[in-house]
């Protein structure tokens, strides 16, 4: 039976620093528009809606893209996605190689299920060099959710060597595998997660599907015998019993 894609978007991190670090590949920030970005880092924790206020009543249509992406961090933090949309997409098109303003809107973009733009931003923030074990395990979330599951295995790899210990990552290296029916590192990989926390049902349910995979129908029982015991059964897994 078909088993439901956790959506990672809630717990990505979006890049939401209120001071430009000047880095190689960030566009820069003038003199001006630093002052007063640090006149309101204080403020802007006790305070956002002002902090950004602030920054607003010096904003221009000539301010640098850093200035432009420092105010949609704060409306993002303040809850007001459109806005914050607005700022990403205007700090890209005046720097079309701030890979952490592309790496925001495709947060953005994911969290509202938008999953070929936030397959656009991903890309491009790798390509433009930000190549975190996030980013690559997003993309592994949207392609397995659009069924590219050789491109989804791929990523989630790659997020696996910079993110070793993030379970999630490797729940989608499983969920890759049962689709290309590589049921012997299925295997391997569910038994380590379920060793870690045998409370996770995810985890039965993908080991269970790989043992009906292989035709291994009463060790696929034990999965979903255990799984009643210890209360994780559904309608479905009793179904299956």
């Amino acid at each position: 039976h078909d088993l439901p894609i956790p959506d990672p978007s809630p717990r990505a991190k979006l890049d939401l620093s209120l001071e430009p670090a000047n880095t190689s590949g960030e566009p820069s920030i003038s003199y001006n528009e630093a002052e007063v970005v640090r006149s309101i880092v204080e403020l802007a924790q006790n305070d956002p809606a002002a902090a950004l206020k602030t920054l607003m009543a010096s904003a221009t249509p000539d301010s640098s893209a850093m200035y432009d992406f420092i105010i949609g961090n704060l409306d993002f933090q303040l809850d007001r996605r459109d806005d914050a949309l607005k700022y990403y997409e205007l700090a890209v098109r005046k720097a079309p190689n701030f890979a952490k303003a592309y790496k925001n809107l495709g947060y953005l973009a994911l969290q509202s299920e938008k999953l070929d733009e936030a397959l656009k931003a991903f890309v491009k923030t790798i390509e433009l060099g930000n190549a975190e074990g996030g980013v690559y395990g997003l993309l592994g979330y949207i392609y397995i959710s659009k069924e590219n599951f050789l491109a989804a295995e791929s990523a989630y790899r790659e997020a696996m060597i910079k993110m070793p210990d993030n379970v999630d990552w490797k729940l989608g290296i499983g969920r890759a595998d049962l689709a290309h029916q590589k049921n012997a590192d299925v295997m391997n990989i569910m038994a380590e997660l379920l060793q870690r926390d045998p409370s996770k049902s995810d985890y039965w349910l993908v080991h269970a599907n790989a043992l009906l995979a292989m035709e291994r129908v009463m060790d696929a029982a034990s999965d979903y015998e255990i799984m009643a015991r210890m209360g994780l059964g559904t309608k479905d897994t009793f179904q299956m019993l």
